[in-house]
């Protein structure tokens, strides 16, 4: 998803929050499912320090440590319109767990993984008009009370050809033969936003250099417009997207910014709450490299309480 599939981050987050508002609306009817996103934090063992300290310094502690390079003190963008032939492999990850409490005591998680490859077809500048995606992987767990079931989706292994044509959304297999409503529906649900449509991601990163600490109201506006558009009762009460530090790397630098969102949606009598903290990566080239979202979530409503955590991670490469 970058050219919106290949570069456009709120996208997938926003298909995200709006699977979150209908399951809310399944947890009313005492159906608990969850959705989420995070990939987990590496940390340092305690056991680990403590016996390293116990040791005493070794010889090449005593030796000074070759200095680190030099920060970048800002970063501009070179951004280019979507090329054609670029392919892009994307893996997205998403983990949401919930523990209902009202009206009945339910514990539910739900992990869901995607793999896919998208290949731009045609563009017209900033639009992407049509793209190959092969979904090489796509399996979703979901774990009722300590029971355990996976579902692999038709469109795993497959792969079809989406387009925009005079205002239509299209969609077939590789070899150009309609495709079956469930497979219409899974890609429908991730590119129907997106293709024909400008690269909002380009459209959103700052046309001049920005420093680190800078915050970067044009991503948080898209932030913004993404989730807003996922239906009623979507509310952004806070969305702040802030330049954190910038990394050397061989293709150019990488921008890692701080994402942080609050979510409240409300649907049939319920409200489901969200705060959201992450990192977004992209490179000097616009293109996005990574994003990581995670945090609590609260439901309330409608005789239904429950509280959980989401988290949601995507990494993309260029080959």
């Amino acid at each position: 998803m970058k050219s919106p599939f290949v570069d456009g981050v709120p996208s997938t987050l926003a298909i995200a929050v709006r699977l979150e508002v209908d399951r809310a609306a399944r947890l009313v009817a005492c159906l608990v499912s969850c959705v989420a996103l995070a990939s987990p934090l590496a940390g340092c063992k305690k056991s680990d320090r403590s016996s390293s300290l116990a040791a005493g310094p070794s010889r090449s502690a005593l030796v000074p440590a070759t200095p680190a390079p030099a920060m970048a003190a800002e970063i501009a963008f070179h951004k280019k319109d979507p090329a054609v032939g670029m392919v892009v492999s994307v893996v997205d990850t998403s983990d949401t767990a919930m523990s209902i409490t009202k009206p009945t005591k339910v514990e539910a998680q739900e992990r869901e993984k995607t793999e896919r490859t998208i290949e731009i077809l045609t563009a017209d500048g900033p639009t992407v008009t049509r793209i190959k995606v092969t979904y090489v992987d796509k399996a979703v767990t979901e774990i009722d009370d300590g029971v355990e079931t996976t579902r692999r989706p038709v469109v795993r292994g497959r792969s079809y050809v989406v387009e925009s044509a005079n205002g239509s959304f299209l969609v077939t297999d590789d070899k150009r033969n309609p495709v079956k409503k469930e497979e219409l529906d899974i890609v429908a649900a991730d590119f129907a936003d997106e293709i024909g449509k400008p690269d909002r991601m380009l459209a959103s990163l700052p046309d001049v250099p920005i420093k680190v600490g800078d915050a970067v109201d044009g991503l948080a506006a898209w932030i913004e417009r993404a989730l807003s558009s996922m239906g009623r009762g979507v509310e952004i009460t806070t969305s702040t997207v802030r330049l954190e530090k910038i990394t050397p790397d061989p293709s150019g630098a990488i921008g890692t910014f701080d994402v942080k969102a609050s979510v409240s949606m409300k649907t049939r009598g319920v409200t489901v709450t969200h705060d959201l903290a992450g990192s977004l990566d992209v490179a000097e080239d616009g293109h996005v490299r990574s994003f990581a979202l995670r945090g609590p979530l609260a439901l309330k409503g409608a005789g239904a309480e429950g509280t959980g955590t989401t988290a949601v991670s995507q990494t993309r490469s260029y080959p």
